[in-house]
């Protein structure tokens, strides 16, 4: 990456004047200053998620300007120092910031879903269909989000599976689930329904991988219209855990990364990728 004369102004104040560097391929670049430097500025500038008032930044040897959002994705990505965001974005502009999808890529290498059904009176049963391309990207493709009991949601997590081609599905069995995965496999019998107790505290596993999940999940572009109640308790969700009424949604897609980016206990590829 190389950066030039990069000039960020606030009612006509330089806050960044002309500062120029270059990140070489495979290396660690540090910048040092005081604080109300302009450190995180600049990184805003060349993650893009502040506009440059002058100057240029080039990745890869193209204009920053020119990346379309979902290709640059792939290749650019930031971890601040705290996770509290000083835009001026609504939660679903955040959300959206180059992770939704409009077309499935072609090299798809698994199929799969990730079931929890409801643990408590007042909770949501969330079944989550995705893909997984050859660059280990998870897309979103279908989600079963509702609070019927489990003889409805059944049939209707069977249906989503057999539309989406799934071939593999992950049933939390805490709280009923291993009755609901026998029942799916009764009405999917080429389908292989695994389940499995979640013994993890489920605070700690959605905080802990938010970012993993931010990072690798892509969401389809009507997905606030398709799933209303599950785009909601989603976009709604707040870091204090005891201030969230529902935690179904963000528990699913933590079962989600868990199982196909973090997890290595069961000795399994966790990404494909052909060279």
């Amino acid at each position: 990456m190389n950066v030039i004369d990069l000039i960020k102004k606030y009612d006509g104040r330089a806050v960044v004047d002309s500062v120029s560097f270059e990140i070489p391929k495979g290396k660690v670049l540090s910048l040092i200053g005081p604080n109300g430097a302009g450190k995180s500025t600049v990184m805003g500038m060349i993650s893009r998620l502040i506009a440059r008032d002058a100057g240029a930044v080039r990745f890869e040897g193209r204009d920053l300007a020119k990346w379309k959002s979902r290709e640059l994705a792939r290749k650019l990505c930031i971890l601040t120092q705290h996770n509290n965001i000083q835009m001026k974005l609504t939660v679903r502009e955040l959300v959206a910031f180059g992770r939704e999808w409009d077309e499935l890529p072609r090299e798809i290498v698994r199929i799969g879903n990730y079931t929890d059904t409801a643990d408590m009176g007042d909770d949501y049963l969330c079944s989550v269909a995705y893909s997984v391309d050859t660059d280990g990207v998870i897309y979103i493709t279908d989600v079963v989000y509702s609070r019927e009991p489990m003889e409805h949601t059944e049939s209707l997590v069977a249906a989503m599976l057999s539309k989406a081609k799934t071939r593999q599905v992950y049933v939390e069995s805490n709280n009923g689930g291993r009755g609901f995965a026998r029942a799916l496999q009764r009405l999917l019998p080429k389908v292989r329904v695994e389940w499995f107790h979640q013994s993890g505290n489920k605070e700690a596993r959605i905080l802990s991988n938010s970012a993993t999940v931010l990072h690798n999940l892509r969401m389809p572009k009507d997905w606030h219209l398709r799933w209303p109640e599950f785009y909601t308790h989603l976009t709604t969700y707040r870091r204090l855990f005891r201030a969230n009424r529902h935690d179904d949604a963000p528990d699913a897609l933590t079962g989600i990364v868990e199982r196909e980016v973090t997890d290595s206990s069961n000795g399994r590829w966790q990404k494909l990728r052909f060279l």
